[in-house]
């Protein structure tokens, strides 16, 4: 895939995070040792695997966000697969 292409997808992707993960995840205050900060780029996102993979996992599991906030919809987490 052509690096454009790719860098726009991750733009949507941090959307997608910033929108509903920033509040409990970011910074030295982010909960469950899940920092969304430490994926600024599609390179970082790519090499932190681990982090990358619990994100993804606990979105797709529906696991996060909590039930009581705001919640992506089935295209945006289709969108992070």
């Amino acid at each position: 895939a052509d690096s454009a292409a790719q860098e726009n997808d991750f733009q949507q992707v941090r959307e997608i995070l910033n929108t509903y993960c920033s509040n409990c995840h970011r910074g030295d205050s982010a909960e469950a040792d899940v920092d969304i900060e430490q994926l600024v780029s599609d390179q970082s996102f790519r090499q932190n695997t681990a982090l990358t993979q619990k994100v993804v996992e606990t979105l797709e599991q529906n696991q996060m966000p909590p039930a009581d906030s705001q919640q992506p919809n089935e295209s945006e987490r289709l969108f992070l697969k």
